[in-house]
């Protein structure tokens, strides 16, 4: 009896020992995609109207190089606009100020433009697609530290850490 006990456990070891083979090394590359500008756009829609923000569509803003575009959105009576910046927005618009060292979000100063003569300061929130990169095809075997909806809830986090950056130093100087 207890010659099969120790047959039986010694099997059940070898079984063991067979099937725990060395670690799998994942040799596929993780294709990442940025979040979809029409996607993220919608994000910062919801985001504003839900913080009670009424969107306007676009802004024709200068920057301080005298350059000027239009941004993605901007809101009524705020002196706020978003700019969802993709690899079509760098070759159509050209130069963008790099994002400060250390900082998480790209604020720039600038001027709208409310009609032919009059101007007002306003801060244009940068997005870069680049910072919204997800694996859009996971499966159980490859799988990338960022999911769609990681980076989806990045984005709002970053919108409403500039509201609230907005709401507290900026509009509190107008």
């Amino acid at each position: 009896m207890i010659k099969s006990i120790r047959n039986i456990l010694i099997l059940s070891l070898l079984i063991m020992m067979n099937s725990c083979g060395a670690a799998q090394v994942q040799t596929t590359p993780i294709e990442l995609q940025p979040l979809e500008e029409f996607k993220a756009l919608e994000i910062i829609r919801n985001t504003l109207a839900l913080k009670g923000y009424k969107i306007a569509p676009s802004a024709t803003v200068t920057l301080s190089n005298n350059s000027t575009f239009n941004t993605d959105i901007s809101v009524v009576n705020e002196q706020i606009s978003v700019e969802y910046v993709t690899e079509q927005d760098t070759r159509d618009k050209g130069y963008m100020p790099a994002t400060a060292a250390g900082s998480r979000l790209h604020v720039l100063p600038a001027t709208i433009k409310i009609s032919e003569t009059v101007t007002s300061p306003t801060y244009i929130l940068i997005l870069n697609e680049d910072q919204y990169m997800y694996h859009a095809r996971p499966t159980p075997d490859l799988r990338a530290p960022v999911t769609y909806h990681e980076v989806e809830n990045r984005l709002i986090r970053d919108l409403n850490d500039f509201l609230s950056w907005y709401e507290k130093s900026a509009k509190a100087q107008q």
